[in-house]
């Protein structure tokens, strides 16, 4: 007789129903049919972003240079260790590859590792790393610039709290975390996609919680329901 929790492990649509059914009870915040390892989902998402390879390197060019450097451009330097949170395949590592000397992306998905370490390997520079979904696994006080584009919407609460966490401890002294969230926090849950949005007042929170400075703020960069925040860990 088959088990029928074996099945469905051992079985992804099934693995997904389940998922799917748990979350709309209200008993699970993150199906993993995003951000699960293997993720059906983010492939499909990706690789239909991706068809266009000068469209792809163009998106990934003009969020650095107009969403993610401005803010910290007074202080960035060449010699710089960067880190991406959720670096997905790669769109982001590329163009900052031209600017600092060291560039790391993690990502939970083995599949969007790969994917990313294949379209980088001709990056000497940049280094593509799976992580566990909450941690980063470097050293404390290696990183200059740590930043994450399009990946808090996406997770839970608890995973948002634990990357603040770590990205203070692996920052140097005066280093800057720059990330984007969404703030139409009225939506959050609603979409399977799109899991917890952050108003600037749970930021400001969060920022303050784990020792954070507040550098600046802006509000509908890049897209109308978007906020970004710099924040510097105090030297």
């Amino acid at each position: 007789m088959v088990n029928l929790k074996v099945l469905i492990q051992r079985c992804p649509p099934l693995r997904i129903l389940r998922n799917l059914f748990l979350w709309m009870r209200g008993g699970s915040e993150r199906p993993d049919i995003w951000h699960g390892d293997r993720s059906w989902l983010r492939q499909i998402t990706y690789s239909r972003s991706s068809r266009d390879e000068k469209a792809w390197a163009q998106t990934g060019q003009r969020w650095v240079d107009s969403w993610i450097l401005p803010a910290i451009s007074n202080f960035q330097k060449p010699s710089w260790h960067v880190l991406e949170i959720g670096c997905g395949p790669g769109r982001i590592l590329a163009p900052m590859a031209s600017r600092f000397h060291r560039v790391v992306g993690i990502d939970f998905s083995s599949d969007m590792v790969q994917y990313a370490r294949h379209r980088l390997r001709s990056y000497p520079n940049v280094e593509v790393i799976q992580n566990d979904g909450s941690t980063i696994p470097l050293p404390s006080g290696s990183i200059d610039l740590v930043y994450s584009v399009i990946a808090f919407q996406h997770m839970n609460l608890d995973t948002i709290t634990a990357y603040f966490s770590e990205a203070h401890r692996v920052l140097k002294l005066g280093g800057f975390f720059r990330f984007q969230t969404r703030r139409d926090v009225e939506r959050r849950n609603v979409s399977l996609l799109d899991r917890y949005f952050l108003s600037k007042e749970e930021v400001d929170k969060l920022a303050e919680t784990h020792g954070f400075q507040i550098i600046s703020y802006e509000q509908g960069l890049g897209h109308p329901t978007w906020h970004w925040f710099t924040l510097r860990k105090p030297s």
